[in-house]
C-alpha cells in the first residue's frame, strides 16, 4: 500500500499507473473498431469513480487542523442528567457507536447522495 504526502502526488501516481494505460487501451480500441469498448468503458467508469472519491475525501484526508473541544467538554460536565428529556441534549461523543454510525448512516448516505 502506498501513502502519499499530497493529493497532487496521488493524482500523478493515478495518471501514470492507471489513466495512461487506459488511454492506450482507448486508442487500441479505436484502431480495432471498438472491440474493447465494453472493457474500456467499465475501467474508465471505475477510474472516474475513484477520482471522484478522491475529490470528495482528499481535503479531509490531508487536513492538518487540530480541534479543541474543551469548552464543550466543560459544558457537558456541568450538565446534570436528572430528567428524561435531559438525555435529548446528551452530546458526549464517547457514547456514539462510531462503527454503527459509519456503516449504517455515513457510508450509505455517501453512496446515495454523493455517488449518484
Amino acid at each position: 500500500m502506498y501513502f502519499f504526502n499530497t493529493i497532487a502526488r496521488f493524482h500523478i501516481y493515478m495518471i501514470l499507473t492507471y489513466k495512461l494505460p487506459l488511454e492506450i487501451l482507448h486508442l487500441v480500441n479505436l484502431l480495432l473498431c471498438g472491440i474493447f469498448s465494453r472493457f474500456y468503458n467499465d475501467l474508465n467508469r471505475k477510474y472516474k469513480f475513484v477520482m471522484h472519491l478522491v475529490d470528495v475525501y482528499g481535503p479531509f484526508a490531508f487536513f492538518k487542523g487540530c480541534f479543541d473541544d474543551m469548552n464543550m467538554e466543560r459544558l457537558r460536565l456541568t450538565m446534570e442528567m436528572k430528567a428524561p428529556e435531559d438525555r435529548v441534549f446528551n452530546f458526549d461523543p464517547k457514547t456514539i457507536d462510531w462503527d454503527n454510525y459509519f456503516y449504517r448512516i455515513h457510508i450509505p448516505g455517501i453512496l446515495k447522495y454523493v455517488c449518484k
